[in-house]
């Protein structure tokens, strides 16, 4: 009995972490892959596209490829932080935020907004129009006061005005 009580809970932590939901006001949904019918989960490789060596708490401003529909705003660049945020609006350096909400003045995708060390950002675009997809890629990412590695992705998908956050091989320190 004792391994069936240790045994269930860690088997009930994976279901725990699917979700969906909305829509918000904007009319957004968000579906977790491990989701019935939610997205399959991949890795692009983006490393062969632009490098963006970030400082600590550093944004870097882009122009996208295409212009992507983003809450009926069509955005045409955007600010890479290296805390793990592409915004579109109200960039911040800083290493955490609040969601936005009526008092807020920012907009993007927010990855994985936390406080992260100086790193390497790679972008790059695949496919072709109109079904480009933009890549933002944090690769081997540290946790500024945990150390540890992680990497994560944003992608902006054209035709679809999608946007996909991927997390893979996440693992701060203690």
């Amino acid at each position: 009995m004792r391994l069936l009580a240790l045994t269930l809970p860690i088997l009930l932590v994976p279901l725990a972490w699917a979700a969906t939901g909305g829509p918000d006001d904007g009319g957004m949904v968000y579906t977790d892959s491990d989701e019935a019918g939610g997205p399959s989960h991949a890795w692009l490789d983006a490393s062969g596209g632009t490098a963006y060596d970030l400082d600590d708490d550093e944004t870097v401003d882009i122009d996208l490829p295409f212009n992507f529909r983003f809450y009926g705003t069509d955005e045409a660049a955007a600010s890479i932080a290296n805390n793990g945020v592409l915004f579109f609006s109200g960039a911040s350096p800083l290493a955490t935020g609040i969601c936005p909400d009526s008092s807020t003045t920012w907009s993007g995708v927010a990855a994985y907004w936390d406080d992260l060390a100086p790193s390497t950002v790679h972008t790059e675009t695949f496919g072709t129009y109109p079904w480009r997809t933009f890549v933002v890629s944090w690769d081997g990412a540290s946790h500024a006061l945990a150390g540890g590695s992680g990497q994560f992705q944003v992608w902006l998908m054209e035709g679809r005005d999608e946007a996909v956050v991927v997390l893979d091989d996440t693992t701060w320190g203690n």
